[in-house]
């Protein structure tokens, strides 16, 4: 893989803001999937058997787009699961699972002889893949957290109406 120095010097000729950021941003997609094997070693072998073979190389090069390669279905579970562990709470307990190429995060109440429902909301790819993903996701959890307590209450103001009707 040329580094990215010799990508930007192949000519003499200065590059425009958007060939430059182009580069880069192919660059920082690569490392990101590499890191992410790093990570999972069971995995690098056969991804690294991937870039060592020429043919195969070029081919997954030429169909990149300027958003290359996306982190797969698992990469983000692994992803949104990594962040769950960073959570404690002493009501509530976080899972997820896949769902399409996104994930569904699950928000159980611990106490299971409650009748309390279960809460669930999805995480977009656009958002899983933002490199800015551990800030987002954590805005997004406190706000179902917020709607997932506002759904437990059991009487409101609103339902005054409602209970006069059936009182009467």
């Amino acid at each position: 893989m040329p580094s990215i120095s010799s990508q930007l010097n192949e000519t003499n000729t200065p590059r425009a803001p958007t060939e430059v950021a182009e580069i880069l941003h192919k660059f920082a997609a690569e490392a990101r999937v590499i890191f992410s094997l790093l990570r999972k070693p069971d995995k690098l072998s056969s991804r690294c058997e991937l870039w060592t073979n020429e043919a195969q190389t070029s081919q997954l090069r030429s169909r990149d787009t300027i958003f290359s390669m996306p982190e797969t279905v698992n990469d983000r579970l692994d992803r949104v699961l990594e962040q769950l562990r960073l959570y404690e709470h002493p009501l509530l307990n976080f899972s997820a699972r896949a769902k399409g190429e996104g994930v569904e995060v699950i928000i159980r109440f611990k106490d299971a002889s409650m009748p309390i429902h279960t809460y669930y909301f999805d995480l977009h790819p656009r958002d899983l893949d933002h490199p800015q993903f551990e800030w987002s996701f954590q805005r997004q959890l406190y706000d179902a957290l917020h709607d997932y307590f506002v759904e437990m209450f059991i009487r409101t103001p609103q339902d005054r109406a409602e209970r006069r009707l059936k009182e009467s």
